[in-house]
């Protein structure tokens, strides 16, 4: 416990039991899903067991907006990822390097929570934002999901299942690569983590938006 005592002080124990009782699998390790799963795992999340989903590998531009290091370039996401986790916290998470699909989407509910932070996807490519969302809604038992998103003109969100609408218009442009990327970035993650304790304080589902013009966030909706 002494790695997490500073946060324990911050959030109390009740949300640090919590955290260390939680599981979850994270789908997609980019800018969002890494910076996410770092953080999260920095404040005791996870012990009871993390999947990670992601068919990228590491590339050199990544280095500027995700947790992966040069040395790390070429190297599957999953498995970078795993790597930073262990020696962060001592947790080995599992992978999963393949790209969702309807065939395999079902995989995604060996745990009770799911964080969605895939990209939208390309033009003439179904997104997989919009397939974990139906396969989220097909599920014979609960899972709860968190989609973490942004958009090229500067829009961010973290929105729980029961109140996302998945894209239609799939966007050429890669979100990442607007001048104030790291900053939305950011301030995305944040929102996904205020709005995680709240729901392992509470059981509140707080969605949240934000856009880089003034990084105010707004509520979405709480249920």
């Amino acid at each position: 416990m002494e790695y997490f005592t500073r946060e324990a002080q911050h959030l109390g124990e009740e949300i640090m039991t919590n955290f260390r009782n939680s599981s979850f699998t994270l789908c997609g390790c980019g800018a969002l899903g890494s910076i996410l799963l770092d953080d999260l795992v920095r404040m005791g999340a996870g012990t009871q067991g993390i999947l990670i989903v992601d068919d990228d590998t590491v590339e050199e531009v990544n280095v500027s907006t995700q947790i992966f290091f040069r040395d790390q370039h070429g190297i599957k996401k999953t498995i970078a990822a795993q790597d930073l986790i262990y020696r962060t916290s001592g947790i080995t998470p599992e992978v999963l390097h393949r790209r969702i699909t309807s065939k395999n989407a079902r995989l995604l509910d060996e745990f009770p929570l799911i964080l969605e932070c895939f990209d939208a996807g390309r033009k003439g490519e179904s997104s997989p934002k919009r397939l974990v969302y139906e396969t989220v809604n097909s599920f014979k038992r609960k899972i709860d999901c968190l989609h973490l998103g942004m958009s090229p003109d500067g829009y961010g969100e973290a929105v729980w299942q029961e109140h996302y609408t998945p894209p239609t218009d799939l966007e050429e442009d890669d979100p990442c690569e607007i001048a104030v990327g790291r900053i939305l970035i950011h301030a995305i993650v944040n929102l996904a983590v205020l709005s995680l304790i709240e729901y392992y304080r509470t059981g509140l589902k707080i969605s949240y938006s934000v856009t880089s013009k003034d990084l105010i966030p707004s509520v979405i909706k709480v249920t």
